[in-house]
């Protein structure tokens, strides 16, 4: 607010009309530095209404003579479907009138006016699904919404799917950059990709500026739900100036990420409003998996074993969320402060991804790591204030009895163990148990049955589940 004061104080004059107010607005914001989505409202001016956008994200909302400004689609959906996102420097003024609000957009990067350029979005969600339906949190609504939520995914985007399963094979570096959830979907990629000799590397998002090798021979892949990230849109806007071609796997049309990237391809997961990213996970892992598909068929590969197991995937989640009681009253058994989540193989990212949620909205800690990497000093941590959650392969995988193995040298040590597993492992407390399948579709299985022990357990605990402290859905900052 000083630099807009000190911007009037240079007109040196007692009475400032609207449109002056607005150009010291514009020289003020122009002296910024950093990241920012700001509201400026002015009391001398009540019916005008600024706001201005610099990589952080600023969404316009159109209804007949309303008007709405918010970071993200689901603050005014209530109210419109009709969005126009905003680019990088645009100021949006709003004023008020006889005939309701109007709205123009100037660039203060291109100084000019760009309203005609701005182009109007209508979104597909509807405000029912933003709503809870009589589930007590959103998040269980999610979670019970992914068989469906699965069975969209599996539909959308066929066409961009095929064109970046191509470039993945024109293309001889590839990596896939994304936060948290994104991140771990993305390290599932990974073994998909290596059963067909082809390496795709996972990268932290924040850490890829440093480490990231880039060149006009590199894929980059951004995962991102809200398309808003900051840390992968700043990825995809470094490999973009390295001259490396981009794609984007997000779930928010005229989101930033779909603006700035070579390909899009739509997740289709429908709104998500906890925080706690859940249908968005195993929407995320379902283009993935038809990514490597599409790869595999490329590449010569007989991938007909892998295309019957989609139609099938909706139904084993369907069984793992029936099964919800039970896994509740895992949960209230649980009466630690600290927790493991141990995996090998392709559910080595899953066991990240349960401690993610774990830790997030119970308040609890807990980590993920390899069953073999535990053995190399985190063992030593085992006692009664520190249960094991297991997520034990199915048993036809050669690493199934690699982590049994691991789960006995817990319990020779006094530990709790929570198994999640297709078959019976006798030496464990707790048994979660989950269908039987291949091993590469067995990451579809094993994320509910994390999502819903978290979820209980706060639950139980008391906890914001959809709101937890300190945590936003989309971090557009960096």
């Amino acid at each position: 607010p000083h630099l807009i004061e000190e911007e009037l104080k240079r007109l040196n004059k007692s009475h400032i009309s609207q449109e002056e107010y607005i150009e010291a607005v514009k020289r003020a914001i122009k002296r910024l530095e950093g990241t920012y989505a700001l509201l400026i409202l002015n009391k001398n001016f009540p019916d005008l209404l600024l706001g201005v956008r610099n990589e952080n994200p600023l969404i316009l909302g159109v209804k007949g003579e309303e008007c709405f400004l918010g970071s993200d689609i689901s603050a005014f959906l209530e109210w419109t479907k009709d969005v126009i996102p905003l680019e990088e420097g645009d100021m949006v003024i709003l004023q008020r009138g006889g005939n309701g609000v109007n709205y123009s957009i100037y660039n203060l990067l291109e100084e000019r006016d760009v309203s005609s350029e701005r182009e109007k979005i209508k979104v597909d969600w509807d405000i029912e699904t933003a709503e809870k339906g009589g589930y007590e949190h959103f998040m269980l609504k999610e979670i019970m919404e992914e068989p469906e939520v699965i069975k969209n995914s599996a539909r959308v985007s066929k066409e961009e799917i095929e064109e970046l399963a191509r470039c993945i094979r024109d293309y001889s570096r590839v990596y896939i950059v994304g936060m948290g959830t994104s991140l771990h979907a993305g390290m599932v990629g990974e073994y998909w990709f290596s059963k067909l000799n082809k390496l795709v590397i996972p990268c932290d998002a924040s850490e890829f500026l440093v480490k990231g090798i880039v060149d006009e021979d590199t894929l980059v892949i951004g995962i991102t739900q809200s398309g808003e990230t900051y840390d992968t849109i700043k990825a995809i806007r470094y490999a973009k100036s390295k001259g490396a071609k981009t794609a984007t796997v997000v779930n928010v049309l005229g989101s930033t990420a779909t603006r700035i990237s070579d390909i899009t391809v739509m997740m289709g997961a429908g709104i998500e409003i906890s925080v706690c990213a859940t249908k968005t996970y195993l929407s995320q892992l379902m283009i993935l998996y038809r990514l490597f598909i599409e790869y595999g068929k490329i590449v010569g590969r007989d991938m007909k074993v892998f295309e019957r197991e989609i139609e099938k995937i909706p139904g084993y989640i369907q069984e793992v969320i029936e099964k919800r009681e039970g896994i509740k009253k895992v949960a209230e058994s649980l009466k630690a402060k600290n927790y493991i989540f141990i995996s090998k193989g392709i559910n080595l990212p899953n066991a990240l991804e349960g401690a993610l949620k774990f830790k997030e909205i119970t308040y609890l800690h807990a980590e993920g790591m390899s069953s073999g990497f535990l053995k190399h000093g985190t063992i030593s941590l085992i006692d009664e204030n520190m249960d094991t959650v297991a997520l034990v392969p199915p048993s036809t995988s050669e690493l199934f009895r690699s982590v049994v193995s691991n789960i006995e040298e817990i319990k020779a040590r006094n530990g709790k163990v929570v198994a999640i597993s297709p078959v019976e492992i006798e030496v464990v407390d707790h048994l979660i148990e989950i269908p039987e399948v291949l091993e590469e579709v067995s990451p579809f299985l094993y994320a509910p049955a994390c999502q819903l022990l978290a979820y209980y357990k706060a639950v139980e605990l008391g906890r914001d589940v959809d709101k937890p402290r300190g945590l936003a859905k989309s971090v557009t900052v960096e």
